[in-house]
């Protein structure tokens, strides 16, 4: 599966990739990209403003106001529905600084709408936060270590 992840407040002249920029520390974020990257094509890109689902993508939002706060099992069972289901991608948006609109969710269409919870968080710390749980839930799904041995 390839793995996508979108930093929404990019502007919709085209796709940014991370080295346009700047990561909460340098090689934090990498860190989970580079695990993941293990067994699926990861990368960070900007979602343009005219992006659209293709087929066999799933869509995560990311969105502190109207997203569901989840655990990293829940998270788990998630990403093993998406891979179940036959996708080819998984695209997880950061949303914009205001949230993602209603229009943008009408017309995105998102499989879901995940929160970190009620902080607001700095773009670059919340992709990080994206990758790291992608990661532990990629972790959790193989029966690896990562997940019990931070608990």
């Amino acid at each position: 599966m390839r793995i996508r992840l979108a930093l929404g407040w990019v502007p919709s002249e085209g796709e940014v990739r991370a080295s346009a920029f700047k990561t909460p520390a340098p090689g934090w974020i990498e860190t989970y990209l580079t695990r993941l990257r293990a067994e699926h094509a990861v990368e960070i890109t900007g979602l343009s403003g005219t992006y659209r689902k293709k087929p066999r993508t799933h869509l995560w939002l990311c969105d502190r106001k109207d997203g569901v706060s989840a655990s990293s099992e829940e998270v788990a069972r998630r990403l093993d529905r998406a891979l179940r289901s036959g996708a080819t991608e998984l695209v997880i948006a950061v949303g914009p600084a205001d949230g993602w609109s209603a229009s943008d969710r009408v017309r995105l269409g998102p499989d879901w709408t995940w929160s970190f919870g009620g902080l607001t968080l700095p773009h670059e710390l919340a992709a990080l936060v994206a990758a790291e749980q992608t990661y532990r839930a990629w972790s959790i799904l193989k029966g690896k270590p990562y997940h019990e041995a931070h608990r």
